[in-house]
């Protein structure tokens, strides 16, 4: 009885996720339009209009993740390679976190040094919880901090137009980047 209520409640949540997903790409809404503020590895007041102009490849994460977050970056990494030298030009990385206690601007910059981030096209980026859960809730990402201080959370990497809409996202973890590739392909020959 406990293994099916289990099941049904992992049913619920991830049906939550998938849900979630499919109403924010129809939303046609930007995620520009959020007015909170995030701090940037470097400590500076970073709104998140500061990405618009561009496509933006993006996902939710926390540093300290040992098991999902370091593969979600590295399927990040995985779909620059698959873009050209100079589409990887065009496009921002950006990684929010969920963790702002721990994530603060120093740990975000110590985090980008571990895994090779050039700072120059990437975004690592904390704010306060409320700002956190409400750029989760458009994303369609869910999250909960676990009694242990891990975090359960959605493995999504979504694509933004230039203008801020999800034009994609790419759900699980070692996922194919071809196809997240070919959308900013796209979104770049739109744009040009």
């Amino acid at each position: 009885m406990k293994q099916k209520i289990t099941f049904i409640m992992l049913m619920l949540f991830f049906s939550g996720v998938c849900f979630a997903k499919e109403q924010t790409k129809n939303s046609g809404e930007s995620v520009y339009n959020l007015s909170t503020v995030w701090l940037n590895q470097d400590s500076q007041p970073f709104p998140l209009q500061k990405l618009k102009g561009q496509p933006v490849v993006l996902a939710m994460v926390y540093t300290s993740c040992q098991s999902a977050c370091p593969i979600l970056v590295s399927d990040m990494k995985n779909i620059a390679k698959a873009l050209s030298p100079k589409e990887q030009e065009q496009v921002k990385f950006a990684l929010f976190s969920f963790d702002p206690e721990e994530d603060v601007p120093s740990q975000l910059k110590h985090f980008a040094k571990e895994q090779s981030l050039d700072l120059t096209h990437w975004s690592l980026l904390t704010a306060q919880p409320d700002a956190v859960r409400e750029l989760a809730a458009v994303l369609g990402v869910q999250y909960k901090k676990n009694a242990s201080g891990e975090f359960s959370h959605s493995n999504i990497i979504t694509i933004l137009d230039a203008e801020g809409k999800i034009r994609y996202q790419q759900t699980g973890l070692k996922q194919d980047p071809k196809a997240s590739a070919q959308v900013i392909s796209e979104l770049l020959k739109t744009k040009n």
